[in-house]
């Protein structure tokens, strides 16, 4: 008991005489601006952490339609993102359908710190997104299980102001060190099975966001000239409320004449299939 206390003397000691020099106690948030003090001079400009926040626009010279972001205590977190500018990937929509897309992929890693004991309020992270006043997108949540494929779990229509925050849950997969202590005393089968079933963690551990853009799939569906529908407001949200509500084929609002034809000739075409409609 001495001892114990002894050694709680002495800690005490140094934690008072840390404190003293640097003038107050530490908590996780001055370990993080501590961090991202010193990655500004460790790192080139165009490798430094960033924040987890994008705009959804059509083109970098458009109005955003929203912002997708995954904050911590109302803040976006900073990563580490590698950006491809054209990258083509699938997922499966059902059984029998597969979807193909191409746009820009950023990979990210997010570095986090943990005091003590390892605890932190998980509930405080989460996935936020905002869609502005007649502008739609929809955001996907998957996992990358290969180079060129996502396995789609969820997905959310963001539109008119809609704002969308959920919070993610992480999980702690043990060190190799770790993983090797803890399966020493097992049997061969029963070690076998546990490192199958870490490859699949480690396989499935990289989580995806895909946003999709809504106006320009329109215009493609309904044969519509690129840009054709950014200044139709109306016609747009006619459009979605019969296509989400209503569930009609798009056949019946498509454009049915030929594909040389003007751009506002295209627009009435859809205008009055949608007012029969």
């Amino acid at each position: 008991e001495r001892w114990c206390e002894s050694v709680d003397f002495l800690e005490s000691l140094l934690r008072r005489q840390l404190s003293a020099c640097i003038g107050r106690s530490l908590t996780q948030k001055d370990v993080v601006e501590y961090m991202r003090f010193h990655h500004r001079k460790l790192f080139a400009a165009p490798y430094q952490p960033r924040p987890f926040s994008f705009s959804v626009r059509p083109e970098t010279d458009r109005c955003a339609e929203g912002v997708v972001s995954i904050e911590d205590a109302g803040a976006p977190v900073w990563t580490m993102c590698a950006r491809r500018s054209q990258q083509t990937m699938k997922f499966a929509l059902n059984a029998s359908t597969m979807v193909s897309f191409t746009g820009e992929l950023h990979l990210h890693a997010w570095l986090d710190q943990r005091w003590n004991d390892g605890a932190r309020n998980d509930q405080e992270l989460s996935l936020v997104g905002r869609a502005r006043q007649f502008s739609c997108f929809m955001v996907l949540l998957c996992k990358v299980i290969s180079g060129d494929e996502l396995e789609v779990s969820h997905a959310v229509l963001l539109q008119n102001k809609d704002e969308l925050q959920i919070p993610l849950e992480l999980a702690m997969i043990p060190s190799p060190t770790e993983f090797r202590d803890a399966i020493e005393s097992l049997s061969p089968e029963q070690q076998h099975f546990a490192k199958a079933f870490r490859a699949m963690q480690l396989e499935s551990t990289l989580c995806g966001i895909l946003v999709v853009q809504l106006k320009p799939q329109l215009e493609r569906l309904l044969r519509l000239p690129a840009e054709a529908l950014t200044k139709e407001i109306k016609l747009t949200q006619d459009l979605l409320q019969l296509f989400i509500k209503y569930q009609i084929p798009s056949d019946l609002l498509a454009f049915s004449g030929a594909t040389t034809s003007a751009t506002a000739e295209a627009v009435e075409g859809v205008r009055a299939q949608v007012e029969e409609m």
